[in-house]
């Protein structure tokens, strides 16, 4: 047969399905619930409160981004914009550490988070800080501990609960396709539950602000 066997050859549209999937290393590690309680105890105030925020569906940049006018502390929420908008439920112990910098912020205008001079943190430094408390920590491969990790930790803790990948968005904000495809392998083979039934805290954050 000319052009060889049939078999040789792979379809165009599956092959570049595949070249777009990244590989399964392409993803973050996991950090353990023993990881995260050691980030938290040597992080500083501000690390604390940007570490529990990745936790909690977050990304580096909303955080940067958040203003006090996006925090309702009464309903319990804080209103994201730019490319992923929503309003995320402002659980414990993330509500307490806002609340306790509204208390060094009274005036609670403008940026929640502020660098030494006053203006607003940039992405560099909160990279660093992450990093930092992981060495401090006494993390194994702390120079691969950054805000995509705890991210990464975080969307996988809400996928092994079985949520469903409709809600992913209105946790964590919009998933790139091909990032969405990876995280597929970590779904369980089971009936996928309604958001209502998902714990969004993770267990290592529950005495953050203890």
């Amino acid at each position: 047969m000319v052009g060889g066997s049939p078999q040789a050859a792979t379809p165009p549209l599956l092959a570049a399905e595949n070249a777009r999937l990244p590989a399964p290393d392409a993803l973050p590690r996991e950090l353990t619930g023993t990881e995260i309680a050691a980030l938290l105890r040597a992080a500083n105030d501000d690390g604390r409160l940007i570490m529990t925020a990745l936790l909690s569906g977050l990304s580096a940049e909303e955080i940067v981004a958040l203003d006090w006018d996006q925090i309702d502390l009464d309903a319990g929420t804080i209103r994201i914009s730019g490319e992923s908008p929503r309003i995320l439920p402002l659980s414990d112990p993330l509500r307490q550490l806002i609340i306790r910098r509204r208390a060094v912020q009274p005036q609670a205008a403008g940026a929640v988070l502020r660098s030494p001079s006053g203006g607003p943190w940039p992405l560099d430094d909160i990279r660093s800080l992450v990093m930092y408390a992981a060495y401090d920590g006494g993390l194994e491969g702390a120079d691969e501990v950054t805000p995509r990790t705890l991210r990464h930790t975080y969307l996988v803790y809400l996928l092994r609960q079985g949520i469903r990948f409709a809600d992913i968005g209105r946790i964590a904000g919009r998933l790139p396709q091909e990032e969405l495809a990876a995280y597929m392998r970590f779904a369980p083979f089971q009936p996928r539950q309604p958001l209502e039934q998902i714990e969004l805290v993770l267990p290592a954050l529950r005495h953050v602000t203890g």
